[in-house]
């Protein structure tokens, strides 16, 4: 599996923003950022849309653009939101951004995949995924900076 390309650049990527993400956590723990704009500015988000701008948030996260909906989901509950509505407007949200990335790469991610790589490198690529695909899956969903939208690209394949 690692003697893939992809599989290793994609494990190397992983592990550069866990050890990124760490970092910011352990400076925005020491830098008190309670009274910073950004956070000030989600707050403002929640007050001012509440679940609907959740919603919304949470579908443009689930397609190709990740915003950190795990982070904005946290602050979204601290901020006073019921955290079983939030959770299922979230869900909800997610779910249907990453129903969006999976018809996008069903209908036009195949055949530009097909164009860019070799036929034994996609046939490699396929069986790998057939294989372990749920397991990548489920991993990169654990961890809440891994991109789990751009897999829902690859999920035809």
């Amino acid at each position: 599996m690692l003697k893939i390309s992809w599989v290793k650049l994609s494990l190397v990527y992983g592990l550069i923003l866990v050890v990124i993400g760490l970092t910011a956590i352990l400076v925005f723990k020491v830098l008190d950022v309670s009274g910073m704009q950004a956070f000030l500015d989600a707050k403002n988000l929640v007050r001012d849309y509440g679940l609907v701008g959740i919603f919304f948030a949470t579908i443009i996260a689930g397609t190709i653009m990740p915003l950190g909906s795990p982070a904005l989901l946290v602050a979204a509950a601290s901020f006073g939101l019921n955290p079983a509505l939030l959770a299922i407007t979230a869900a909800v949200g997610f779910t249907i951004g990453m129903t969006v990335n999976y018809f996008l790469a069903y209908h036009l991610g195949r055949p530009y995949i097909v164009k860019k790589m070799k036929a034994e490198e996609l046939e490699a690529t396929t069986l790998l995924w057939n294989k372990w695909g749920w397991i990548l899956y489920v991993f990169f969903g654990a961890i809440p900076i891994l991109p789990v939208e751009f897999l829902a690209l690859i999920c035809d394949f």
